[in-house]
């Protein structure tokens, strides 16, 4: 399988908020739905993730500021884990988990906005 990364540019926006549309990046996946309920080209990007079949959710804010010295770009995610306390030890390792993902996702990034 061959992946190709894009920058997302304006001409592309309409692309990208079609995929993370009303239904969702995964459009009704069993584990999770994706919704991309607000975004501002080259500004901000917020989503919201459910796993419905573990009465889980989370928002999350990609924001890009821009500095003398370049573009900053942030990170923030909150959730709700439900009433299960299984759950909330399982929280605790999320970083863990998903850390190195949005570690490489950045990476990626600043090496595409450095071309």
């Amino acid at each position: 399988m061959k992946l190709e990364f894009r920058p997302l540019t304006p001409d592309l926006w309409d692309d990208a908020a079609a995929l993370f549309g009303p239904r969702g990046a995964c459009a009704g996946c069993w584990c999770m739905f994706w919704k991309l309920p607000r975004a501002e080209f080259a500004r901000l990007i917020e989503y919201r993730l459910s796993f419905p079949d573990f009465g889980m959710s989370s928002t999350g804010v990609l924001t890009l500021t821009a500095g003398v010295t370049g573009t900053r770009v942030s990170w923030s995610n909150e959730g709700d884990m439900g009433a299960n306390p299984y759950l909330h030890y399982f929280a605790l390792l999320m970083d863990r988990m998903v850390g190195p993902d949005f570690e490489q996702g950045l990476a990626r990034l600043k090496m595409l906005a450095e071309k």
